[in-house]
């Protein structure tokens, strides 16, 4: 499934959709996520796989001998399906065509009212599932965005949907409260003018008690 076709570059934006108000936008992208939310259970349901699968969560317990005293244990919890495993990604993609073009309506609206657009994106976008097959997805949405909106469809709107769908309970999970800390989020990033990222790295065989890290650490 392509994505819906959307012409115009960033003046001719400004141009038609200058008198959008950020608060006229909140809704909107409320709107959005309810409808994605919707759109990807149906698609599951269709397709036979679950909104929740068990899953095993690693625990740590500290024991009651001291600081030192701990072990590992892991849990079985039901989990969003999104997250777990790849049998929700063989059904993608999980929106329709009207989805897909109501979040490029957002895309645009967002282009519009930000001044910051495009930013430096050092991962690349993400989300796929959403809009493209399991195959061809990475593919279609590589990074040569075309034009403003279509930048900003693929780098902050379908990101934000796939990890806010992700963080529900449950596709079938309706809750207001989510789609307006998606709306708030999406406006967030696509306004502010002073992003950071930040790249958790694990770290493994380090020797703290080594010559070379206790000359640097008595330096």
């Amino acid at each position: 499934m392509n994505l819906p076709t959307l012409g115009g570059r960033r003046e001719g934006l400004t141009l038609t959709l200058d008198a959008l108000s950020t608060n006229e936008l909140l809704p909107t992208l409320a709107e959005l996520f309810t409808a994605a939310r919707q759109a990807v259970a149906r698609r599951l349901e269709s397709v036979g796989v679950p909104f929740v699968v068990p899953a095993e969560r690693p625990l740590v317990e500290r024991g009651g001998q001291g600081p030192g005293s701990w072990r590992t244990d892991t849990v079985n919890q039901e989990r969003n399906v999104l997250g777990v495993g790849l049998a929700a990604r063989r059904a993608a993609p999980w929106l329709t065509v009207a989805e897909i073009a109501q979040a490029r309506d957002c895309a645009l609206k967002l282009a519009a009212v930000s001044t910051t657009l495009p930013f430096w994106t050092p991962l690349g976008a993400n989300g796929w599932e959403l809009v493209e097959k399991m195959d061809d997805g990475p593919s279609k949405l590589a990074d040569s965005p075309e034009d403003l909106a279509d930048w900003v469809l693929r780098h902050i709107v379908l990101p934000a949907l796939r990890w806010h769908l992700e963080a529900l309970p449950s596709v079938g999970f309706e809750d207001h409260r989510r789609a307006a800390a998606f709306a708030d989020e999406v406006l967030q990033v696509a306004q502010y003018d002073h992003l950071r990222y930040r790249v958790l790295t694990p770290l493994s065989g380090i020797d703290l008690a080594s010559p070379i890290v206790w000359l640097l650490k008595a330096k």
